[in-house]
């Protein structure tokens, strides 16, 4: 009887002493990570508090820490996900206690409410239409007078075309000048005449298909910047959702 006694009280202490060990391990990790977050170490900070989660999930300060970190250092090369830190919040949030529970609910409204205040992809969205739609007319306009200067284009060609062709016609009506010699100046008017033509056309073909090229990207953006538009209402409804029913539990 003694001795099972001192077996049950030989495990009872066993235990005590690997809960000890547990705390000791999770104050250790919980203070390196603070050290390296006040001395900028971000990314040693996050290890250590990934660490800190993963060995001792029933500690909030792990998931905190995963949740702050990322708030505090969005700009660093640690990957910026608002879904992730309420994620890590609500872990935190399950697993803290009394007052603390409350405070990190607290924190964690604190957060969604500046973070939804402070979202500025529409305004981005919207300085990036404008700016697109700016230079799609630039390029309109610009495609517009080259297709008005197409229509215009070759005229010099076209004239001596017909300066070349004006001896044969005279030639018509005066047998007396010398035949061949208006023939060969009727048939180099005409090639000419030809090739200014054929020029002219090609330029006018070519800049119709760039202006409708033009106008139709310019029609696609107004819709395409309205989407992204959408996405982000729908995206910071769905946080703000998620984040109240953290906040209810």
């Amino acid at each position: 009887m003694q001795q099972k006694i001192q077996e049950i009280t030989g495990a009872v202490k066993y235990k005590e002493a690997i809960k000890i060990d547990e705390i000791n391990s999770a104050e250790k990790l919980s203070k390196d990570a603070e050290i390296y977050m006040k001395f900028g170490n971000i990314d040693d900070a996050c290890r250590t508090f990934k660490k800190l989660a993963d060995e001792h999930p029933s500690d909030y300060r792990g998931w905190w820490g995963l949740a702050k970190i990322r708030i505090d250092n969005r700009s660093s090369n640690i990957q910026y996900s608002r879904m992730e830190i309420i994620k890590n919040i609500h872990r935190a949030i399950i697993v803290a206690q009394g007052s603390k529970r409350e405070e990190l609910k607290q924190l964690l409204q604190a957060y969604a409410e500046t973070s939804v205040k402070n979202d500025n992809r529409i305004s981005e969205i919207n300085r990036q239409e404008i700016t697109c739609l700016s230079a799609s007319d630039m390029e309109i306009e610009k495609l517009s007078e080259k297709l008005k200067n197409s229509k215009n284009s070759e005229k010099g060609t076209i004239i001596i075309g017909f300066i070349f062709l004006l001896p044969f016609i005279i030639n018509l009506f005066s047998p007396n000048m010398l035949l061949l010699f208006t023939i060969f100046l009727a048939f180099f008017g005409i090639v000419t005449l030809l090739v200014g033509i054929t020029i002219r056309i090609e330029n006018i073909k070519e800049n119709q298909s760039k202006l409708k090229s033009a106008w139709k990207a310019k029609g696609s953006i107004t819709p395409y910047y309205r989407q992204l538009k959408s996405q982000t209402i729908q995206e910071n409804d769905e946080f703000t959702v998620e984040v109240n029913k953290i906040l209810k539990m």
